[in-house]
C-alpha cells in the first residue's frame, strides 16, 4: 500500500536569474481517515496531499491511486480540463503543464465535501 505522500524534487543553481521550467512528480492517493462516518455525518475519504505548489511552465506528473476497495474516486481539476475517474484499486498517471498562474481547486466528483484540494501555480 502506498502511504500518503508528495514527492517533489527541483534544483535551481541559477540564483537571481530566471529559472527554467522544472519537472515535478507527485503521488496522489485516496486514504481513508479513521472515524465513524455514520456518527460524524461525512464520508471519510480525502486526498493526500491536498496542496500542490508548482511554478508556471512546470511539467507535472501525478500518479493518482484509488486505494479504496469499495468506491470510485475522481481527480477533477476543471481549470486544466482534467477529470480522471478511477474504480477501486486502480491508478492512472496524469500529465500536464502548469500554463496558467493562480490557485486552482481540485476535487472528487463523488465526494466533494471532503475530497478537495488546491493546485497553486506561482507566476514565472
Amino acid at each position: 500500500m502506498i502511504a500518503g505522500a508528495a514527492l517533489a524534487v527541483s534544483y535551481n543553481s541559477a540564483a537571481g536569474r530566471a529559472r527554467s521550467p522544472q519537472a515535478w512528480v507527485f503521488y496522489l492517493v485516496t486514504p481513508e481517515e479513521s472515524f465513524n462516518e455514520t456518527v460524524v455525518g461525512i464520508p471519510h475519504y480525502i486526498f493526500s496531499p491536498n496542496q500542490i505548489t508548482v511554478n508556471q511552465g512546470d511539467s507535472i506528473l501525478i500518479h493518482f491511486y484509488n486505494t479504496a476497495d469499495d468506491t470510485h474516486h475522481t481527480f477533477t481539476l476543471p481549470s486544466y480540463q482534467i477529470n480522471v475517474d478511477l474504480a477501486p484499486g486502480q491508478h492512472q498517471d496524469i500529465r500536464f503543464v502548469a500554463t496558467e498562474a493562480g490557485i486552482f481547486p481540485f476535487g472528487c466528483t463523488f465526494h466533494p465535501t471532503t475530497m478537495r484540494g488546491e493546485l497553486t501555480v506561482l507566476p514565472a
